[in-house]
């Protein structure tokens, strides 16, 4: 079965835009075929007539039968560890240069108690610690932009989530404000 590539990028040209949350499971299976050696391999559970795992991913737009450039990413997933080599997180660690990357702090796993600290209280250790963390993971790996969901005053959030927003509404539309001239 021969499928044809449908680019989503280019069809999402006038909608606002949807950021797919990419699991660390999905982008595991995508680094399994990657890195055969180190991660499990996939074996018999891609359907048949999908050539491989790589066409599912929509930040490939050679290879993706959906490319799409636009996703998010959640700390709460990651491996934050920026120093070592994680062959299950390669979808979102060496994507195209021109895919844009939305960082998700982690809140919920905050939320769920599963990060350790006392978060209301801003001196607490383990709290600080992954804060410090997932910053440093956000500014590594997206350099561009980060958003610190949760981390900072409310306020505070909303101007990063609007900075985010503007970023992508001003590169995809550079002109959108010569009405102005």
């Amino acid at each position: 079965m021969n499928f044809k590539q449908d680019n989503l990028t280019a069809k999402q040209k006038d909608y606002a835009i949807f950021l797919p949350a990419i699991s660390s499971f999905y982008a595991g299976y995508i680094g399994k075929e990657r890195y055969p050696d180190q991660v499990s391999t996939i074996g018999d559970r891609l359907p048949k007539g999908l050539g491989n795992m790589e066409s599912m991913n929509w930040l490939n737009s050679k290879e993706s039968l959906f490319p799409y450039k636009y996703s998010l990413y959640s700390a709460g997933h990651a491996d934050m560890d920026l120093s070592k080599h994680v062959p299950k997180e390669d979808m979102v660690r060496n994507r195209e240069a021109d895919t844009i990357m939305l960082a998700d702090s982690g809140g919920f796993q905050i939320a769920k108690g599963v990060w350790p600290g006392q978060w209301a209280d801003p001196k607490d250790k383990n709290a600080e610690k992954k804060r410090e963390q997932v910053i440093a993971w956000q500014m590594g790996l997206f350099p561009t932009f980060y958003a610190s969901i949760g981390f900072l005053a409310p306020r505070m959030v909303v101007v990063l989530v609007q900075l985010a927003l503007l970023y992508i509404i001003f590169k995809r539309y550079p002109n959108i404000l010569d009405f102005i001239k």
